[in-house]
């Protein structure tokens, strides 16, 4: 009997101990977001004034609550199943996600996050952190852990690099409004889209064996970009003009292009006509004693080459086909080049 009465009491407890614990609740501090939350009826599904932990783990679906004024996303942590969230246009300035492991899509945009960490989001397939506040001011993305990653919007931040060495993947990136300086995309095979304008770049390589497939390129507004590396000159000079300053060339080496693109400031060079069809005048600026003067293809080829001696001109005939040239002379003074296309 006695035996019995205890095998009960045991029984007892272990039901108010499993009951106790499905019911305890998700901590959340911040007002709209827990009103958010309570008033989903597929997180709440008991329909009462709390989240329980139970529904937290159980949700699989979105957290969709960009623009409702929250300062604390505590309570988030719960949700480990979550595969998506945008919690973009709130004034959080910090963002816990390492136990969501299992997010797939992510939107912080707009908010005033001084970094956005996601290393432990390794499912993580898309990534919208675009325009982060001015006064935390994003400078940089660590993204070597998200290698499902296949489209990435990091516009309008102040980022000064981005690695994307790891995202073999990607898709889509939209890095426009950055300080970026170099931008080398060779290893994303699937990259199709770029939108990489108005930041500092000076380097910029889409050699990647997929440039004909691209839907859209902008990499204008980048006043010290010269050269940028592609599949294919021709491809590119035709599809992607538009996408261009007038100083920036396509070009299947830009190693080769920057051995010879430097400019001394005592030489002063002019070509014209450029646009031309086929005769160019060059002028030195001034006579030399000794003048080398090359033209050279994009990809570094010679195409002509010519030495003169006491000369401040020189009157060539640029053949081969339509396309962009470089005219390098070389003197006592030094050396200058200078674009010139043919058409």
């Amino acid at each position: 009997m006695k035996l019995l009465s205890t095998l009960f009491t045991l029984s007892g407890l272990f039901c108010f101990c499993s009951t106790a614990l499905i019911a305890q609740n998700v901590t959340i501090p911040d007002a709209n977001f827990k009103a958010y939350l309570v008033g989903n009826a597929a997180i709440n599904t008991n329909s009462d004034a709390e989240i329980q932990v139970s529904e937290a783990v159980a949700f699989t679906g979105k957290i969709d609550c960009y623009y409702l004024g929250i300062l604390s996303f505590t309570g988030l942590e719960a949700f480990i199943n979550l595969t998506e969230l945008d919690c973009s246009f709130n004034y959080v300035n910090s963002l816990d996600l390492t136990q969501n492991v299992n997010l797939e899509y992510l939107d912080c945009s707009g908010t005033s996050l001084p970094n956005v960490d996601v290393t432990a989001n390794t499912k993580l397939k898309t990534l919208y952190c675009t325009s982060i506040s001015t006064v935390s001011a994003l400078t940089s993305l660590d993204l070597t852990n998200n290698i499902d990653l296949e489209a990435l919007y990091c516009d309008n931040n102040s980022l000064t690099a981005l690695d994307l060495s790891e995202n073999v993947r990607l898709e889509e990136l939209y890095c426009y409004g950055n300080f970026i300086t170099n931008l080398d995309l060779s290893l994303n095979r699937n990259l199709v889209t770029l939108s990489c304008f108005a930041n500092s770049l000076t380097s910029l390589n889409v050699k990647n064996t997929n440039n004909i497939n691209f839907n859209y390129f902008d990499a204008s507004i980048n006043p010290n970009l010269t050269c940028i590396e592609v599949d294919d000159t021709t491809y590119s000079n035709i599809s992607w003009a538009s996408g261009i300053d007038a100083a920036a060339s396509f070009s299947l080496n830009c190693s080769v292009i920057s051995d010879f693109n430097s400019i001394d400031e005592e030489v002063n060079l002019a070509a014209y006509p450029n646009p031309t069809r086929k005769d160019i005048k060059v002028d030195f600026g001034k006579t030399y004693e000794e003048v080398t003067i090359q033209i050279m293809k994009v990809t570094g080829q010679v195409v002509l080459s010519r030495n003169l001696q006491n000369s401040a001109t020189a009157s060539l005939e640029l053949e081969g086909a339509a396309g962009i040239y470089f005219v390098r002379i070389q003197t006592e003074a030094g050396t200058a080049t200078l674009k010139v296309i043919k058409e």
